[in-house]
């Protein structure tokens, strides 16, 4: 469905810790190119998957002008102050587009999760949305708190960090989609196992940890059901 190009190409956007800042060995632009292989194929299901497969025209080369700003700056070439604004302002647009993207991918795949009736990828989706518009929030007005330049570098060091876990989030919920949504026709075939097994055990126990969850919440309501019957039984006695 192209949910596998997805996967592989999400999986670019995670930037790496160096000395002095990030690095970006594996260039968002080339995960960009991926994505939107996949995403010409997931648009035909949703309005979402259309509208972010169009935000990747602009980031391809918004992409492209950051990964050389990266390359120029590790060699001590970009020191001129008019080269690091003009790209600044790349990078702020390129953190626009990213935050449009990313809500409406998640969107996307909400609603894809809701008519396939996978609720458990519906819920994930919506949680890891409100997540990573927490992420940009503070990513966008990290500069903007008053601080010294030893709290600055931690502040920046804490949101890097909570955009690892927001790639790692969303990663983890791309593969979910890419195990559990089929096209119509397939949706008793058996779950596609991965070819590592740690991958398989990963995938096998968050589904026993989502199944108790599920389980779980299942026991509470029919508790809270019976609960409320019982007093309602002893209000009609009276």
């Amino acid at each position: 469905m192209g949910f596998g190009f997805l996967t592989v190409g999400y999986v670019f956007l995670l930037d790496f810790f160096v000395p002095g800042g990030t690095f970006d060995y594996l260039p968002n632009f080339i995960g960009y190119i991926i994505m939107l292989i996949g995403l010409m194929k997931l648009s035909v299901y949703n309005r979402w998957f259309r509208n972010a497969k169009n935000l990747l025209y602009p980031l391809i080369p918004v992409g492209v002008a950051l990964f050389v700003y990266d390359i120029i700056k590790a060699a001590g070439i970009a020191s001129d102050g008019s080269v690091q604004t003009v790209f600044s302002y790349i990078g702020i647009a390129s953190a626009l587009l990213c935050f449009a993207f990313h809500i409406v991918l998640l969107k996307g795949i909400i609603e894809i999760a809701k008519e396939t009736e996978l609720t458990k990828i519906s819920s994930r989706a919506l949680r890891n949305l409100f997540v990573t518009m927490l992420y940009y929030f503070f990513y966008m007005t990290r500069d903007a708190v008053p601080a010294d330049e030893n709290a600055r570098r931690i502040i920046s060091l804490v949101v890097s960090l909570f955009g690892v876990l927001v790639i790692f989030l969303n990663t983890v919920l791309i593969i979910s989609c890419y195990m559990r949504i089929c096209l119509e026709g397939d949706e008793d075939m058996p779950v596609k196992p991965s070819r590592f097994k740690s991958v398989n055990r990963f995938n096998s126990r968050i589904d026993r940890a989502l199944e108790k969850l599920e389980k779980s919440g299942e026991e509470s309501a029919r508790y809270r059901q019976e609960k409320k019957s019982g007093k309602r039984k002893r209000t009609g006695k009276k």
